[in-house]
């Protein structure tokens, strides 16, 4: 996907707990989602990941009836 496509892609503010799992150390992190798009989802977490780091998300909702939504991801942004 091109850069500016990603960046038109529709926002939609979701606040949900997410598990944060690093492909680079196995480590498991805890966070709170911003927002989810077809193309990414912000994050909030203490952990500071690396550009480029593989990371397993678990959106965990807060509905039981809901399935919680994962994915593998690859970090293209970070701010602190």
């Amino acid at each position: 996907m091109l850069e500016h496509e990603k960046r038109s892609a529709r926002r939609v503010p979701v606040s949900s707990k997410v598990k944060i799992v690093s492909a680079l150390h196995g480590e498991t992190h805890y966070g709170t989602t911003r927002d989810i798009s077809v193309a990414s989802v912000a994050f909030e977490t203490d952990y500071v990941p690396h550009h480029g780091e593989e990371l397993e998300l678990t959106v965990l909702p807060g509905d039981a009836t809901v399935k919680p939504l994962r994915a593998l991801v690859r970090v293209t942004g970070c701010t602190e």
